[in-house]
């Protein structure tokens, strides 16, 4: 199996190494409205940050995380890529969990999802 892919039991997906080495470094709420709900800025140790991670919810859905991403010619391409697939879901995780304790009771958190 590569980095890659996701593993099929639930166990080897709890050992993520990446886990303990990362953290949200700011949390800027939309109140505007719409399905973004925030943007969070991530940091990998002393090493890397990552800015503009969107929490994204559509009304009646659950909550997801969507990494940075630019426009050209009329379409949005991903800024950066997460190789490992450990990466991309610790990130994830860590954002969600970040944005759901952040949230305001009304501001449009979780709640909403069926």
């Amino acid at each position: 199996m590569s980095i890659t892919q996701k593993p099929r039991d639930a166990k080897a997906s709890k050992l993520n190494p990446y886990r303990g080495r990362l953290r949200v470094a700011r949390i800027q709420h939309n109140r505007a409205g719409g399905n973004v709900k925030a943007w969070v800025t991530v940091q990998l140790g002393q090493v890397l940050e990552i800015r503009s991670v969107k929490v994204i919810q559509q009304r009646g859905q659950k909550a997801y995380v969507r990494l940075p991403e630019v426009q050209a010619n009329g379409k949005y391409h991903p800024a950066i890529k997460a190789l490992d697939w450990r990466f991309r879901q610790a990130i994830g995780d860590l954002v969600l969990d970040a944005w759901r304790d952040s949230v305001v009771p009304g501001m449009g958190g979780d709640e909403d999802a069926d």
